[in-house]
């Protein structure tokens, strides 16, 4: 709830129309071109980028909500790369009146991965420094977005999974040879088998891109050393074919029974680079 001083702030994709920098007391001032849709990039050292869309009329000034920027979570998780186990990434615990959850991240045996610079090369990389950043966490987390919302999307979860490595690489996308898995404890409560609806924000672009649907599972045992786990909310253990149908394999199952214990139920969410993820609930139909 401080003021920030030194934050950068640009109009996205338009650089013609420079920058300033926040004062003291957080405010900012930026003259631009009026009559149109522009979009604002909030940027400083040690936090997580943020932008505003904002509608600008002729010979007028508009006055921005206050943003809050996120600092990056200080929990660290080194991996090895196309190690022979199953890798495991988790980020701190994060508790507000909602709840308690820690984002979590099971990378199958052998998984590779790539940084994809700005400028399209590729470089492969053999060890990862995760990092898992919530942004919606208690009061002030719709000022903690990275973004706005679609219209018909409910604020109910964003997070940001981030490497080391591709932020000192100037912000580069990470890119995995097979789909990882994000896990995160149920704090609201959905029913085992409903749908996780799941988008990630696109920042060079400045948009939300649609993405596979995760779900709310249950874990029903451990024993053995193995999860059993209910898929679609039946409260019977899924069989084998089930769950490989569904990407499970036995290396998760067996990681799962040494993370949670029966009773859980958690999202599972596929996804196949890491950036600005968003797990939020539409509360009504769109428009069309």
């Amino acid at each position: 709830g401080e003021p920030l001083p030194g934050v950068t702030v640009s109009v996205h994709r338009t650089p013609e129309l420079g920058r300033t920098v926040s004062r003291a007391d957080g405010a900012w001032d930026l003259a631009v071109n009026g009559g149109g849709l522009l979009r604002v990039r909030f940027e400083h050292p040690g936090y997580l980028p943020a932008q505003r869309q904002v509608r600008l009329a002729w010979n007028q000034t508009h006055r921005i909500e206050d943003v809050m920027l996120v600092a990056e979570d200080e929990h660290v998780t080194e991996l090895q790369l196309g190690a022979a186990a199953v890798g495991t990434a988790r980020g701190a615990e994060v508790t507000d009146a909602d709840g308690s959850r820690t984002a979590t991240v099971i990378l199958p045996a052998g998984t590779g991965a790539e940084l994809v610079l700005p400028d399209g090369s590729r470089t492969a990389l053999t060890s990862a420094s995760v990092r898992a950043t919530e942004y919606t966490v208690g009061d002030d987390g719709p000022r903690r977005m990275p973004a706005e919302m679609p219209s018909n999307i409910a604020y109910t979860y964003a997070m940001e999974l981030g490497l080391d490595e591709a932020r000192a690489a100037g912000d580069a996308e990470v890119r995995f040879d097979r789909p990882v898995v994000y896990y995160l404890e149920n704090f609201l409560g959905f029913p085992a088998g409903n749908p996780v609806p799941t988008g990630w924000f696109d920042d060079a672009r400045g948009v939300w891109v649609p993405s596979a649907s995760g779900r709310v599972i249950a874990v029903l045992d451990t024993a053995g050393g193995t999860a059993a786990v209910d898929t679609d909310g039946d409260g019977q253990a899924d069989d084998p074919a089930t769950l490989a149908d569904q990407g499970f394999t036995g290396e998760e199952l067996a990681r799962l029974a040494t993370l949670y214990q029966a009773g859980d139920t958690l999202w599972r969410v596929p996804i196949d680079h890491f950036s600005t993820w968003d797990c939020n609930w539409n509360f009504r139909p769109p428009s069309d």
